[in-house]
């Protein structure tokens, strides 16, 4: 079976998000097992005749994914299904993000092209209720996963320190929170005396440009207590987010569907503390996995001072989140492509 991947890799300039991590992970964990071929969309931007080696890569092969984001459905899709259909191949979409049922509301035309493909895969039971209640018959779901090998020196009952570490691994851009964890420093700073702990902050991820500015004078302005560790590189993030205690994810980003992050966090042992956002409720169990919060302060020190002040939880919590790791596996992933591509 020979399979054309068609979607944003971010290889030219090896651009690392949700979006590219997911695009890799689906080609990597096929072409273990199939002849897979194909296409980055980053590579038009450098070399737009790059766009008629699709057309090669579509004939060539028996199954066709696409991956692309909104952008990417716009320009490619429309031609992608002519094509498919012309040729009779099998088209799946697998979606990234939680954003296609709003995108779809005003959009009659790319819903009946949906619609009539073999298979579209969202990461979340609320996204597949939305497109079943627009009247969609072909979604599925496939979680959002990881491929790693096991994760060790997990800390669950790590050598008590004087610092309780707090990281923040996403993109630097005012929609994924970024600010309130500031808030919460100034309040952290005020109320020292009742934290059993030093509380400190590292953040990693690239830095949206909207946010630079104001986003590196604040790291300065509390130097003492937060970093910027800049990007965290695939190989190394279950090397280094085991040395932590807790990740943070206040985030309000309009297209957030299931954040990769929250899946790092929960493979290294690591609770999360998160807004009750879009689709997040369902991969957060609150007071076992972590904490769903509205975009609030108050609510943001009331759960970290709770974990900083009582061990035996975090210990618990660190456990559970391991556990719901389990869900998220490649193997799981590749189940569901298989099904999808061999019915």
């Amino acid at each position: 079976m020979r399979i054309f991947i068609l979607g944003y890799f971010g290889n030219v300039t090896n651009q690392l998000d949700g979006q590219t991590v997911k695009t890799r992970n689906i080609y990597n964990i096929l072409s273990n097992k199939y002849q897979v071929d194909y296409f980055d969309t980053q590579l038009i931007k450098y070399n737009k005749l790059s766009f008629f080696s699709i057309f090669k890569k579509i004939i060539m092969a028996d199954k066709i994914i696409f991956m692309g984001g909104q952008r990417n459905l716009k320009l490619f899709f429309p031609l992608l299904f002519t094509i498919s259909k012309l040729l009779n191949k099998k088209l799946i979409y697998v979606v990234i993000g939680g954003w296609l049922s709003e995108f779809l509301l005003k959009r009659s035309f790319f819903s009946k092209i949906l619609k009539n493909i073999d298979n579209i895969l969202v990461e979340t039971s609320f996204l597949k209720r939305e497109l079943g209640n627009m009247g969609f018959d072909n979604v599925g779901i496939i979680p959002n996963f990881r491929i790693v090998s096991e994760v060790r020196d997990l800390g669950f009952n790590k050598i008590a320190s004087s610092d309780f570490k707090i990281v923040f691994m996403a993109r630097i851009v005012e929609e994924k929170g970024i600010y309130l964890i500031f808030e919460f420093i100034e309040r952290y700073i005020k109320n020292k005396i009742n934290y059993e702990k030093n509380v400190i902050v590292d953040f990693y991820g690239p830095i949206s440009d909207k946010d630079k500015e104001k986003f590196m004078a604040l790291i300065q302005k509390y130097s003492k207590y937060v970093s910027y560790k800049d990007i965290l590189e695939p190989d190394n993030i279950y090397k280094v987010l085991p040395q932590y205690d807790l990740l943070l994810l206040p985030t309000f980003y309009p297209g957030e569907g299931f954040p990769g992050t929250i899946i790092d966090a929960y493979l290294s042992a690591l609770p999360v503390i998160s807004t009750r956002w879009k689709q997040i409720p369902e991969f957060v169990d609150h007071e076992k996995t972590g904490f769903l919060i509205e975009y609030s302060a108050d609510m943001l020190e009331f759960y970290i001072h709770k974990l900083v002040n009582d061990e035996d939880l975090l210990i618990v919590m660190k456990n559970n989140a391991y556990i719901k790791s389990k869900l998220y596996s490649s193997e799981q992933g590749l189940k569901i492509l298989e099904n999808c591509l061999l019915n």
